[in-house]
């Protein structure tokens, strides 16, 4: 484009702004969304608490005074590595091929650089061709690609599971109360709090068997209470999926969440190679019970 036909942008940090303006571009930006991600000004502080955004690092462009893109930040230790990690990102739809997105991200990453963060790291929706195009030019790679998978929790599913339990085995779930880093190390690669929560959050599980502990999980609910997060489910020996182990997991959660309540929940599932047989299984568990919701990857960026 033109530069004479460029719009001036101002980028500002998102502490210096309105936050019901930032509201409204949040919802505005994300109106297209493939998820619904509508949310109100307390839903936004909730989320950037939870996940450790930095309003003085999280930035925000202007055009002619009025909001119209942002990128979310947060920084913190990951592996032994400074790592900054995109929160969000969005742009107006009518603001869209400005620079916009790049301008903001040039300006994040000097700031990186100045605090001395050693990698970027980002997700992004293996569909958006646009996102991933203007990643690669910054300098970001690919490192991981996920699968998100969803179902419903409820009496008639859980009835199914249980035909599919072995009463000759003891499954049991037990709350894990410290010593969150040892469970780093036997699963997925490291990427961002975001994706590995268990020091965030409490809901971190042993799953033992007979007394030996053969895996853990870790989950959230979603902030109205009506969906299960899995952020990991792992079992150390991938031989060891099989419907009688997944059948008891969610008979635990229903009966810790649908059944004092009469309710049913939606629970996702992220997992984190395509090629692992516990994919493969969970995409054929009871029937295909489970669905594919989305796919996305991390990309990475070293400074």
């Amino acid at each position: 484009m033109n530069d004479t036909l460029k719009p001036k942008i101002i980028i500002k940090k998102l502490k210096e702004c309105d936050k019901d303006e930032f509201t409204k571009l949040w919802n505005e930006s994300h109106s297209g969304h493939f998820h619904k991600w509508q949310k109100t000004r307390e839903e936004i502080e909730a989320r950037n608490k939870l996940h450790k955004i930095s309003e003085e690092d999280s930035k925000v462009a202007f055009i002619d005074g009025k909001q119209v893109g942002f990128i979310l930040s947060a920084t913190g230790e990951v592996g032994g590595k400074l790592v900054g990690w995109n929160g969000a990102t969005a742009v107006l739809k009518e603001f869209r091929r400005f620079g916009i997105a790049t301008q903001i991200y040039n300006e994040i990453l000097n700031d990186y650089k100045k605090q001395g963060i050693e990698q970027a790291v980002l997700e992004v929706i293996t569909i958006n061709e646009n996102a991933k195009k203007l990643y690669s030019k910054l300098g970001f790679r690919i490192t991981t690609h996920y699968i998100v998978l969803y179902s419903t929790l409820n009496e008639m599913e859980n009835n199914k599971h249980k035909q599919l339990m072995d009463n000759n085995n003891i499954i049991s779930f037990n709350k894990v109360l410290g010593g969150f880093k040892e469970y780093h190390k036997l699963n997925q690669p490291l990427e961002t709090q975001y994706q590995n929560l268990i020091e965030l959050h409490e809901n971190l599980y042993d799953i033992e068997k007979n007394g030996e502990r053969i895996g853990y999980i870790v989950y959230s609910l979603s902030f109205d209470k009506s969906i299960i997060l899995f952020h990991q489910l792992f079992l150390q020996n991938q031989n060891d999926i099989n419907n009688e182990i997944i059948s008891s997991i969610f008979n635990y959660f229903y009966q810790k969440y649908c059944l004092p309540t009469k309710s049913e929940k939606k629970i996702y599932l992220t997992i984190w190679d395509l090629n692992l047989k516990q994919t493969q299984f969970m995409l054929k568990f009871n029937n295909n019970e489970f669905k594919k919701d989305f796919e996305y990857y991390t990309m990475k960026l070293d400074l």
